[in-house]
């Protein structure tokens, strides 16, 4: 199954699901039985919630990239296969292969692992010696990896950029045109500065890194000798680099959309933060009810729709009975009524 369906799938229900079992079971542990524990809406049972997933996000977020990361270096590269460095010389490159070549030709080990698995791997040191010999496709293997090996009638680093340009600059512009529409719809408003910026700067780095004669100088001066010092760890290509820096704008991108609506909706409440899919919502609600009541007013007139006195007949009815509530409402009228019902009362009494 494709990974990014799985990491999607495990961003999508995961950490809600994850976030309630942890927050039952610390209840479980830290309150007695038969205590009181917090109930969902409480501000001490959201407090708890939202650190509680906000600690899973970030805990998953991380591993997301760690997976990422361990795929990159499975994977290997034409270096590792042929276990030299990334400053290897040409001289360098043919004396590995002809000393790998002794131990794997396949008129050699055939007879041990198959002619199927030695000729394949023979081939793969061949193919791993021929693209780092020729500096062009060293320069673009670097950067772009093994998509440029099926990059046919590429015959100068002009051609391999724009060749790359074409490949890549399409996710690139869908990721820009989702991330505005969304913007638009009113999701991913959480963080959405942030989103721009890691757009933005990934845009940049993959121009940077794929554009320069030689690797970026934070790769090899900062990151390969963080990722050196845990033993068995090898320093990355700039193409590896490249896709795990995708990996974790993507990564956090998802991230801020989960944290997000929880934060927003906790610091939404005593402030002036308005959801605006909420908002919407409301507003439709709220035509829907006058168009409801428009209606119904024009069934309870349709009776008088066509009469010419039906006004004159509406503004005298109106007239009298703010007369006549009027006159009622005032003290001295009820008053005098009353002294009236009192004396009418007293003379029908017998003597």
């Amino acid at each position: 199954m494709d990974r990014a369906f799985l990491s999607f799938v495990g961003w999508s229900f995961l950490p809600g699901t994850a976030t309630r079992f942890v927050q039952s079971t610390y209840y479980g542990l830290r309150i007695r039985a038969g205590g009181p524990r917090p109930q969902p809406g409480t501000p001490r049972w959201v407090k708890h919630n939202q650190r509680i997933h906000a600690i899973l996000v970030v805990a998953y977020l991380f591993l997301t990239v760690y997976d990422a990361y361990a795929t990159i270096v499975r994977e290997g590269d034409f270096y590792r296969v042929l276990s030299v460095s990334h400053d290897v010389t040409d001289r360098g490159i043919k004396s590995r292969f002809r000393r790998l070549a002794a131990l794997h030709h396949p008129d050699k080990v055939s007879a041990t692992l198959g002619d199927g698995i030695s000729d394949s791997h023979f081939v793969h040191l061949k193919l791993a010696q021929d693209t780092l010999l020729n500096p062009l496709h060293r320069f673009a293997y670097d950067r772009f990896g093994p998509d440029m090996l099926r990059w046919e009638h590429c015959a100068s680093i002009r051609d391999y950029l724009l060749v790359g340009f074409r490949v890549y600059a399409p996710s690139y512009m869908l990721t820009v045109l989702a991330t505005l529409l969304l913007g638009v719809m009113g999701y991913l408003n959480w963080g959405r500065f942030w989103r721009y910026v890691s757009i933005a700067s990934l845009i940049l780095l993959e121009v940077y890194t794929v554009t320069r004669p030689q690797p970026p100088s934070f790769l090899v001066k900062i990151v390969n000798p963080l990722i050196t010092i845990i033993p068995s760890q090898p320093p990355l290509l700039p193409f590896q680099m490249l896709a795990l820096a995708r990996k974790i704008a993507f990564t956090i991108s998802v991230a801020l959309s989960r944290l997000g609506p929880q934060f927003q909706s906790v610091g939404g409440q005593g402030s002036n933060v308005v959801d605006p899919v909420r908002l919407s919502r409301l507003e439709q609600l709220a035509m829907a009810n006058e168009a409801e009541a428009t209606r119904l007013l024009g069934m309870e007139l349709a009776p008088h729709v066509g009469k010419d006195e039906a006004p004159k007949e509406l503004k005298d009815g109106m007239r009298e009975w703010l007369v006549l509530n009027t006159v009622r409402a005032d003290p001295l009228v009820r008053q005098a009524i009353g002294s009236a019902t009192e004396r009418k009362k007293r003379a029908q009494e017998p003597a």
